[in-house]
């Protein structure tokens, strides 16, 4: 009889692999006791004897440390600790979007996103010619609505990657508690006079890319970073680039030798993980209806996505030959979200140096040239994303690289030592990423929650810093 089952078991496992693709490693992991001699298997790293546990994936050490992807830690004003005997010069805020739905949709979507209700949009166009009040015209919302039953698309009201409500609230809270770190905690800024002298909205830049996601995120943080107190104030420009030459967006579209190196790189020298991984998602593309999707980073968006919501996880369609639809367990998404923090670290792998500099490069200008402010305190924002962050942690050796939450936030702060200090005359620089000094090694000879010196910094930055980013970017052969 028991022979009788698993050779039964073992029909079943083949006709459902077959039929659905399902990946070998699923099938394992269902069915452990059954052996299936005609399924393909990519090669397999589990001892043998042990519990088949999706091996291309899941042995790569994951962090023991608490991470939340949903939400990412704030900053707590209890706990803040100000860089001793120093005024604060410049604060650079670099944070990713809250909580949104997937940047991609399945070909058969198995739930709906409805959770990007209020707060309401709303839009008008002025004439900056006319007399005040007279080119204002109608006010007008902005509303997203799906038409049901649209393949490839799930119902709701979301757009994909559509910041969500619990989003825009995500960012509410990150900005009033930066306000209550940096503007009303007793930090003391550089400025005219003694006391706290922390800038106004009037010393306030805001960048954001050029992503209705990141758009919205700049203005729900800015609102309760520097609540409006006064219906007067003039409107707070929110500064875009356009997406191919936005340092934001640490893009390869404008740098052909980027792009070429970049290609180079994965093509000829990829990393032992990513092969197999790749062929794992590849027949993860099979089984979810959606050809040509291996990108792994693709799948964790939609599992991490829906985790963060309760939904469940993707299933293949139901077809007339079969009512038994292939879904994705949850050991598996789990195993695809731990690949995705090893694959960030990849990416961003700051050993290559002439990728870093290209990419990362030009934003890393950017933020230099506002380290010292204007000369008094000021106060610059980046709304942002995932990729942002990540590429800038990569460059610095952050001890942190784990896959950037929603509202993570990549603080810059940059202190000027009080005459007669230790420092007096060498400004300081210190990063906080989610709440936490940043500790990385080219600073070793400090106390990192005591900053580094600049000097130090821009020591072991150079490299990354392209020099005539229009010569270096030039297509050229090998």
């Amino acid at each position: 009889m028991a022979s009788l089952t698993t050779t039964l078991l073992v029909a079943i496992v083949a006709y459902l692999a077959a039929t659905f693709s399902i990946p070998s490693q699923l099938v394992a992991y269902i069915f452990p006791k059954a052996t299936v001699t005609n399924v393909s298997q990519p090669t397999s790293t589990t001892p043998s004897g042990s519990e088949p546990n999706w091996t291309v994936l899941a042995h790569l050490n994951p962090d023991p440390r608490p991470y939340n992807y949903c939400f990412a830690p704030l900053p707590e004003p209890a706990t803040y600790e100000k860089v001793p005997n120093a005024r604060l010069q410049s604060l650079q805020i670099i944070s990713r979007h809250g909580d949104r739905s997937p940047s991609i949709a399945l070909p058969h979507e198995n739930v709906a996103w409805a959770e990007c209700t209020g707060p309401e949009e709303f839009m008008y166009l002025a004439d900056r010619k006319s007399e005040a009040g007279d080119g204002l015209g109608r006010v007008f919302a902005r509303e997203m609505k799906i038409p049901e039953g649209i393949r490839g698309y799930w119902d709701g009201n979301c757009n994909l990657g559509q910041l969500t409500e619990r989003g825009v609230r995500q960012m509410w809270l990150l900005g009033e508690r930066l306000r209550k770190v940096y503007l009303e905690g007793g930090v003391d800024w550089v400025g005219d006079g003694e006391g706290p002298n922390a800038p106004g909205v009037d010393k306030l830049t805001v960048r954001s890319t050029d992503v209705w996601r990141t758009m919205q995120a700049a203005q729900s943080l800015v609102s309760a970073l520097y609540p409006q107190s006064d219906p007067q104030t003039p409107p707070i420009p929110i500064h875009v680039q356009p997406k191919p030459i936005d340092a934001l967006s640490v893009s390869l579209a404008r740098c052909p030798r980027l792009q070429h190196i970049f290609r180079t790189a994965r093509r000829d020298t990829p990393h032992e993980n990513i092969t197999p991984a790749n062929a794992f998602f590849k027949q993860l593309d099979i089984s979810l209806g959606h050809p040509n999707f291996t990108v792994g980073e693709r799948y964790f968006d939609i599992f991490a996505c829906r985790q963060c919501h309760n939904k469940p996880l993707p299933c293949s369609p139901v077809t007339t030959t079969s009512s038994t639809p292939y879904c994705v367990p949850p050991e598996a998404a789990a195993a695809v979200i731990e690949y995705a923090h090893w694959w960030g670290l990849y990416e961003y792998d700051p050993t290559r140096v002439e990728e870093a500099r290209l990419k990362v490069g030009p934003l890393l200008l950017e933020l230099i040239s506002h380290f010292f402010g204007d000369g008094g305190g000021a106060v610059y924002y980046y709304s942002a994303h995932d990729t942002t962050i990540s590429a800038l942690l990569g460059v610095l050796r952050g001890d942190d690289r784990r896959w950037p939450p929603y509202a993570s936030s990549l603080v810059w702060e940059v202190w000027r030592p009080d005459e007669g200090g230790e420092d007096q005359g060498e400004h300081l620089l210190r990063l906080i990423y989610n709440g936490d000094v940043v500790r990385v090694p080219w600073c070793q000879a400090r106390d990192p929650r005591d900053g580094c010196t600049v000097t130090a910094f821009m020591e072991y930055i150079e490299k990354f810093l392209p020099v005539d980013m229009e010569k270096e970017c030039e297509e050229r052969r090998e």
